[in-house]
């Protein structure tokens, strides 16, 4: 059975170098980018109590851009470098009444991911438009993570101060990965692709400040065909 499916897969291959090719020298810039913006508005549960939630708001965006620039050393064959900059902010807002005193809860998180990453990507065309990919990449990850929150505190005359704290992390990722993934040629230079997940090799140092400063480091190996890893995005080849 496997004999047979490594005769399968050469003849696959040799196919597919009969059917379409990428001429060396070939450069091509690729990419994604998203943004989303959402808000929500919750009604709070009437109540007698001294304290009394009236409503709660919460406003998420998220801008996540991602260009690429490749060049193809041979038929086929594509090394690059690609960059990626996200910037997430979630909001929540509690609106509260204190003895007829309107007071209000912030929280608020930020994080901002940085990073950069260089790849060698070969295509399998299986048609003149449709071809599969074998990526591998290693690369850097900066991630920012601050986030402040408040709570309430009673002095002794029963009054109600707001206190406000924060934290910041910062995570240094390194990685490497092996990723399957599939294109489609929409025109002669024009590529629709998606990126499958794979397998990863992920080192984390996580420093986190608080009242005091910890860190720590993690290494894992992950393989991963999971939707939320799937990553959607287009290029553009010049004189292809």
């Amino acid at each position: 059975m496997i004999r047979l499916l490594l005769t399968a897969i050469v003849l696959l291959s040799c196919t597919a170098n009969t059917i379409a090719q990428i001429q060396a020298g070939t450069k091509v810039v690729s990419g994604s980018i998203g943004y989303r913006n959402s808000s929500k508005e919750s009604k709070g549960i009437p109540s007698n109590n001294v304290i009394a939630l009236n409503k709660t708001t919460n406003k998420q965006q998220h801008l996540y851009l991602a260009p690429s620039f490749g060049y193809f050393i041979t038929e086929n064959l594509e090394v690059g470098v690609a960059f990626q900059f996200q910037n997430r902010t979630h909001i929540t807002n509690n609106h509260f009444t204190y003895s007829r005193e309107e007071l209000s809860r912030p929280y608020r998180k930020k994080v901002q991911v940085y990073s950069f990453s260089s790849y060698i990507e070969k295509y399998f065309f299986m048609s003149e438009k449709f071809a599969f990919l074998a990526i591998a990449s290693a690369g850097f990850n900066q991630y920012n993570d601050e986030s402040k929150h408040s709570g309430f505190n009673f002095d002794e005359n029963g009054s109600i101060q707001l206190l406000e704290q924060s934290v910041t992390s910062k995570n240094r990722i390194y990685s490497a990965a092996l990723s399957p993934g599939i294109t489609y040629f929409v025109s002669e230079r024009i590529n629709l692709r998606a990126i499958l997940g794979g397998l990863r090799y992920i080192r984390d140092e996580h420093t986190n400040k608080y009242n005091f400063e910890s860190s720590y480091k993690t290494n894992q190996l992950i393989l991963s065909l999971s939707p939320q890893d799937f990553n959607v995005g287009m290029g553009y080849f010049f004189s292809r």
